[in-house]
């Protein structure tokens, strides 16, 4: 069962602080030869066009100017903000290879939260392979301007095209043009640590924070969980080759945390283990819902409201739905529970802990596990 999201959900409930990413303000210098018209670029670069001696690039979306101090800035970030920071570099000038002069990076960043936040805590996928990271996007714009020796911005002639020194100037004045443009998709380069990277090594470190590594099978059962994590996500710029876009060093950047549920297949009222309790649940929910057509939106009728767990399309709705493909083998309604739910849950307990059959598991129980569905009964 999967949480009902509209349009591209980017702030989803997490705890914590979002901390701010710094970006590394230290100058390099790039091999350069001959007459070099241009600083060489890859991936996608948009050429500027020019008029008289400014150059003008043609760029899209949302372009911010970067606050320049310095050679380290430190931009903030906020869900799909554009964020700045600004480095340099030292290349040769373009028209004669007598002098050099600096080149000023600056950097926009637009970063999206996934928007899926149902998982079981027994899924060994990582969020990748289990479509965890649907919905996360990140995008880098990095603009290239030029300075002299006198800290003045100049354009590709080397002519200087504003009186202020780079670094006497509140950002980056408006005449002045970037010399080129480039952009990456690096959304394929986003996604958390490999030690937290998937539903059951989040819910395994709570445990092994509460037993250490070395946890029994009485201890997990007795492992306190919030059932509501958050989840960092970070750009690793030594998966991509460009260098413009190796940034912080080489070393992960984070961006930011995004907010999941993990909890037991089977267990609605969140104890950690499928049984008798929740069976029963889940059969008064489908009796009072389908059979005596009474309003009712929570599976834990005695317990408070909590709107991050209760309810269609939240963690004890997700968890209970364990059968949730028709017989023919097309994806059933993801927002109901039915009585072969509760029949599934009862043979799974039955047979893990009363026939103390340790190997029982849910694809032997129900016939699949892992193939997954939510946002609307689409299946990996």
């Amino acid at each position: 069962t999967t949480p009902t999201t509209s349009g591209n959900e980017t702030t989803p409930t997490t705890s914590g602080e979002e901390s701010t990413p710094t970006t590394s303000g230290e100058e390099t210098t790039p091999t350069t030869s001959g007459n070099e018209t241009t600083p060489t670029t890859s991936g996608n670069e948009t050429t500027p066009t020019t008029s008289g001696n400014e150059t003008t690039p043609t760029t899209s979306g949302n372009e911010t100017t970067p606050t320049t101090s310095g050679e380290e800035t430190t931009p903030t970030t906020s869900d799909t903000t554009p964020t700045t920071s600004d480095v340099t570099t030292t290349e040769t000038n373009p028209v004669t290879s007598e002098t050099s002069f600096k080149v000023v990076t600056s950097l926009v960043t637009e970063f999206e939260k996934p928007t899926r936040v149902n998982y079981w805590s027994h899924d060994p996928r990582s969020f990748k392979e289990s479509g965890g990271l649907r919905g996360l996007k990140f995008n880098i714009t990095l603009y290239k301007y030029y300075i002299n020796d006198k800290n003045l911005f100049v354009n590709e002639e080397g002519l200087p095209i504003s009186g202020t020194p780079y670094n006497e100037a509140d950002g980056i004045p408006e005449n002045v043009k970037p010399i080129a443009v480039k952009t990456l998709d690096a959304t394929a380069y986003t996604h958390p640590m490999e030690s937290e990277d998937g539903p059951l090594k989040v819910w395994t470190n709570e445990i092994k924070a509460q037993f250490g590594d070395n946890y029994t099978a009485a201890d997990e059962l007795s492992a306190k969980h919030a059932n509501k994590y958050p989840v960092k996500a970070y750009y690793f710029p030594n998966e991509q080759t460009d260098p413009d876009f190796n940034l912080n060093n080489g070393e992960p950047l984070y961006l930011g945390d995004w907010g999941i549920y993990i909890g037991v297949k089977g267990d609605v009222n969140l104890d950690n283990i499928a049984d008798v309790q929740d069976a029963q649940l889940v059969l008064n929910y489908y009796t009072a819902k389908v059979v005596a057509h009474k309003d009712i939106d929570k599976i834990n009728v005695d317990r408070p409201v909590d709107e991050e767990f209760e309810g269609v399309d939240r963690l004890c709705y997700y968890l209970g739905d364990v059968k949730y493909k028709n017989n023919d083998g097309t994806m059933a309604d993801p927002t109901s529970l039915d009585v072969e739910d509760a029949q599934m849950i009862l043979n799974y307990y039955t047979s893990k802990y009363v026939a103390k059959k340790t190997e029982t598991n849910w694809e032997g129980v129900v016939g699949y596990d892992l193939l997954d569905s939510f946002y609307g009964g689409v299946e990996e």
